[in-house]
């Protein structure tokens, strides 16, 4: 499968700014180590210039911090911009934001580490590429890093109520006999693409991936290479994540396999979610899937993973951001 050549992210976003002639300031992924959910990230901040007209773009390269409702990074910005917020653009992870923000930022969606995450997934390609055409002897797989208490609970549920699958779950609490989460993920300096193809043994060997997404309460929520790495390796999606999340991949143009894969569950509170799409799907998650039965729709999914996909995405991105530049900042150009 040939792929296609895309832009760094950095073009991208800055690009329609620059074509529309206007000065900014473009600081990209501002947030500093170490987070604190508490407090939030601390944040790299640009110098404010003298020009009133400036626009100043912030990139956010992760997933904010919320407290009741409301981004701390995001008043984070509106305290030190005070009143040149309005002339702020941040651009953020979170999917379908403006829904939950009414301040006078200026918010742009464009999840920047996934898609980065899929440009460097294909220098590896011929690693992972043979994914999707082995016979899966192994009904599903589920790994599960960091132990959140929704992934403990589905981790546990699996291991009591299932079998013929793979499971894992982060801090020693369910290794994997070998490339264990906190030996891959942490030993080979956090390397996704390395560890997608050292875990060949499982992604090849199952045809249901049920995934634990990094956000799984309240939202909005974001998505990462934990779903990515479904589509990549030819793999039905069970997807546990922030409400509404299975619809978000629909709109950005995924096979859900609704069909196959009881997506009912989408729709529940959080205190619900996660268990119901184990148990509206446990027939499936017994008898498993035959891969060579639904291989044209797996290639689809991968395909638009690889080609598609980013191309929406810019698109996306692009049309908001003239428009932005049209109704907020033409009068300065």
């Amino acid at each position: 499968m040939s792929t296609r050549k895309f832009p760094h992210y950095n073009q991208i976003l800055q690009r329609p700014f620059y074509k529309s002639g206007l000065d900014i300031v473009y600081k990209h992924s501002v947030f500093q180590i170490p987070r604190n959910e508490y407090n939030g990230w601390p944040i790299d901040f640009p110098d404010l210039t003298n020009d009133p007209n400036t626009v100043y773009i912030m990139h956010f390269q992760d997933s904010q911090n919320f407290i009741n409702g409301i981004s701390l990074e995001l008043t984070a910005i509106e305290n030190y911009f005070a009143d040149l917020s309005n002339r702020v653009v941040v651009i953020h992870e979170e999917i379908d934001l403006k829904e939950y923000y009414s301040g006078p930022l200026n918010l742009l969606w464009f999840p920047s580490f996934v898609y980065e995450m899929d440009y460097q997934m294909r220098p590896y390609q011929h690693r992972w590429d043979h994914y999707i055409d082995t016979v899966a002897t192994t009904n599903w797989q589920c790994l599960n890093g960091i132990p959140k208490v929704f992934r403990r609970k589905t981790a546990h549920y699996l291991r009591d109520n299932f079998h013929n699958g793979i499971l894992s779950l982060g801090g020693g609490e369910i290794p994997l006999p070998h490339h264990d989460y906190d030996d891959v993920y942490y030993g080979k300096g956090n390397d996704n693409p390395q560890n997608f193809c050292m875990l060949d043994w499982v992604y090849s060997d199952c045809a249901i991936n049920i995934v634990t997404e990094t956000l799984y309460y309240n939202r909005p929520g974001i998505i990462t290479e934990k779903t990515l790495f479904a589509f990549l390796a030819g793999q039905v999606p069970i997807i546990i994540a922030h409400q509404g999340f299975v619809k978000e991949c629909e709109k950005m143009g995924f096979d859900m396999f609704t069909d196959i894969v009881n997506t009912d569950y989408d729709d529940l509170p959080d205190i619900q979610r996660w268990r119901a799409a184990l148990e509206s799907n446990s027939e499936l998650l017994r008898t498993g899937i035959d891969r060579s039965q639904v291989k044209k729709r797996l290639i689809q999914n991968k395909d638009h993973a690889l080609n598609h996909w980013p191309q929406y995405l810019i698109e996306q991105y692009t049309g908001e951001a003239y428009q932005l530049i049209e109704n907020k900042f033409k009068n300065h150009i």
